[in-house]
């Protein structure tokens, strides 16, 4: 079980389970992800949006800063506050292109 699994606990990771073992738990993150057979991005987002808002409180820095996730449907927006300092970013998901060191933005 990998850090993720044990942190969030809700769904197999990626990385660490076969094919076979990703379909068999119920309802399989790629279907939460996919429409037909395309990866919606706006899917994606909102998922790496509950992910992160889950797994903030677990993070030592949390304490000492307040994270807000911003409203975005095709990229992921945050901005960390500690005291009157105030660090935004935004970012864009991409999957990695076959034998390339380039990533497919998803936008």
């Amino acid at each position: 079980m990998c850090k993720r699994e044990r942190t969030v606990g809700d769904m197999l990771c990626f990385l660490h389970h076969s094919e076979e073992e990703l379909k068999s738990q119920g309802p399989s993150l790629l279907s939460t992800l996919y429409t037909n057979s395309y990866l919606d991005i706006e899917k994606t987002t909102c998922w790496v949006q509950m992910l992160v808002k889950a797994t903030w409180k677990l993070i030592p820095p949390s304490h000492h800063c307040q994270l807000t996730v911003l409203p975005a449907t095709r990229a992921f927006k945050l901005s960390l506050w500690k005291g009157q300092e105030n660090l935004s970013t935004q970012i864009t998901l991409g999957v990695p292109l076959p034998d390339s060191k380039s990533f497919l933005s998803l936008e």
